[in-house]
C-alpha cells in the first residue's frame, strides 16, 4: 500500500505485513567449511546466538540505561537532530511499543527504565528464523537485533559497524522479486546477444568488448565465446543488465557506430594514434573525451567531430 508506514533502522527498512528471514553471513576469514556454506557460524540448523537490548553504561556514575530506541534520549540517537529523533520515536511508539503493550496486556512494559523486563529480555538469531512484522514480539526482536548491530541487513553486509554480527536478514518478498528480476535479466541478455550474433557477428563481438569482456577475436570459436560470455554474466549479477543496456545502444541506428567507435578507439589508443593526456583523450589536437566510451559517444553524436568519425571508421 502506498501509505503504509515503514520503520528504518541501521539500513533496514521494516515494512508492515511482511516476513523477514535470517540467512547466513559470508565471512572470508571463517574456516573453509563455513565459507563453502556462506557462513560465519557452524553450518547447521539449530545453531544460533541469543542476545538482548544494548545497555549503555556511564563510566563516571557507574550507572547506565537501556538503549531501546523507544525514547528521545536513547543513546543511539546522540548524533541526530532532535526534531528527527522525535518523529522516529513517535513512529516506533505507534508501530512497535503500543502494539506490543496490547499484545502482552501491560502498559509501559517497554519503558527503558523497566529493568525487570529488559534485564531478562532476549531474542534468538539462527538461520531461517522468520520475523513476521504483524507479530508484535517478532517485530520487537527484529528491531532490537538490527538496532544493536547483531543482525545485518543484507544491503549492509560490508558495513564495518556490523562486524560483530554473524547473520544477515532479508525481506523475503523483496528477495523473491530481486531473484526473479535477476533471472529475467540473465535470460534476456542471452536472447539479445544470440539474436545480434546471428544477424551481425562483427557488431556482437564489439558489444562484448564494450562491456569489458577480454579475449575476444574474430576467429574465436563459438564454444569458447559461449564460455566467456556465460562466465562474465555469472560473475556479477549486474552484468546481464550491462549487456542488455549495451544491446539497446547497438540496436539504435543512431547509436550503433558508438559501439564500433569504442573498439576502434581502443586499438588506436594502443597504437598511440589516439593519445591519453592526464586522463583525457585526443585525436591529434582535438579533444575527444575523458574516457574512451565518452569519446566514442562524442564522436558519434557531435557534428564538429564528423570528419574525425569518418576517418576513424575507415581505419
Amino acid at each position: 500500500m502506498k501509505d503504509e508506514k515503514t520503520i528504518k533502522v541501521n539500513g533496514l527498512e521494516i515494512r508492515q505485513h511482511s516476513i523477514y528471514k535470517v540467512i547466513n553471513k559470508p565471512d572470508k576469514s571463517a574456516p573453509d567449511g563455513f565459507q563453502r556454506e556462506g557462513s560465519t557460524k557452524l553450518p547447521s540448523y539449530g545453531v544460533g546466538n541469543s542476545s538482548g537490548c544494548n545497555f549503555v553504561e556511564n563510566p563516571i556514575t557507574g550507572t547506565g540505561v537501556y538503549d531501546t530506541g523507544f525514547y528521545i534520549d536513547s543513546p543511539c540517537y546522540a548524533n541526530l537532530p532532535k526534531d528527527e529523533v522525535k518523529l522516529k520515536v513517535e513512529l516506533l511508539q505507534e508501530l512497535i511499543v503500543k502494539p506490543y503493550e496490547r499484545f502482552v496486556g501491560e502498559e509501559g512494559i517497554l519503558n527503558h527504565s523497566n529493568h525487570k523486563f529488559w534485564d531478562s529480555y532476549t531474542y534468538r538469531l539462527e538461520v531461517d528464523r522468520p520475523f513476521r512484522t504483524d507479530n508484535p514480539a517478532d517485530l520487537l526482536d527484529l528491531f532490537q537485533s538490527v538496532l544493536s548491530f547483531q543482525l545485518t541487513p543484507k544491503t549492509e553486509s560490508k558495513n564495518p559497524k556490523f562486524n560483530r554480527s554473524q547473520y544477515l536478514v532479508e525481506d523475503i518478498s523483496k528477495a523473491k522479486t530481486h531473484t526473479e528480476e535477476t533471472n529475467n535479466n540473465f535470460v534476456t541478455a542471452i536472447a539479445n546477444f544470440t539474436k545480434l550474433y546471428s544477424s551481425n557477428k562483427y557488431l556482437a563481438l564489439r558489444v562484448l568488448e564494450y562491456v569489458g569482456i577480454t579475449g575476444i577475436s574474430e576467429t574465436i570459436e563459438d564454444s569458447s565465446l559461449n564460455s566467456l560470455l556465460f562466465s562474465w554474466l555469472t560473475t556479477d549479477e549486474s552484468n546481464p543488465t550491462k549487456l542488455n543496456d549495451t544491446y539497446k545502444i547497438a540496436s539504435n541506428p543512431k547509436k550503433t557506430n558508438q559501439i564500433v567507435l569504442y573498439s576502434k578507439l581502443k586499438e588506436l589508443s594502443r597504437k598511440g594514434v589516439v593519445s591519453n593526456s592526464t586522463g583525457e583523450y585526443y585525436f591529434g589536437d582535438t579533444y575527444l573525451g575523458a574516457d574512451l566510451k565518452t569519446a566514442a559517444e562524442n564522436i558519434n553524436s557531435k557534428a564538429d567531430l564528423k570528419s574525425i568519425k569518418n576517418e576513424i571508421m575507415e581505419k
